[in-house]
């Protein structure tokens, strides 16, 4: 697997154990720093304590799906701006669209081709990461610091 040359903090949110170790080997070769949960709560208590910058998300999971973790996570201050991108083996129009209301920021399905997950998640990274700059951007230009005088 040949690296995107953008390695990011990755959290994989999947019950089956199988489909983690997959995952985090593929974004492991290709750079990226793989934290995982097999359990939705605990996930959400993870990345509310501590944010990664994309989260990887199965749909079909027991205790809370991944349509609800994802909605949990829109509605905290502190994990908003997450892109989450859903893998999930059902493939229809009502699952994408259900997962893109529930804000998820991308969809794919499985199973998946390796060198797929990896340029979706850089696509994540970097619209995350420019969107995080252009607030900066704004924010210096809505208050600029203020200038000393000259003498």
């Amino acid at each position: 697997m040949h690296s995107t040359g953008l390695a990011g903090d990755v959290f994989l949110v999947d019950d089956n154990p199988a489909n983690v170790r997959l995952l985090a080997e593929v974004l492991k070769q290709a750079g990226h720093q793989v934290r995982a949960s097999i359990s939705a709560p605990r996930a959400l208590e993870t990345l509310r304590a501590h944010p990664p910058e994309v989260v990887l998300l199965d749909v079909t999971m027991p205790e809370m799906d991944g349509f609800e973790l994802c909605a949990a996570l829109k509605a905290d201050a502190a994990t908003r701006e997450l892109p989450v991108i859903f893998i999930s083996a059902h493939d229809t129009p009502e699952e994408r669209v259900r997962a893109f209301r529930a804000g998820g920021a991308d969809y794919v399905v499985k199973p998946f081709e390796p060198v797929e997950i990896v340029a979706r998640v850089a696509t994540q990274l970097r619209l995350s990461r420019l969107t995080k700059e252009n607030r900066e951007l704004r924010q210096k230009v809505r208050s600029p610091e203020r200038a000393e005088p000259e003498e």
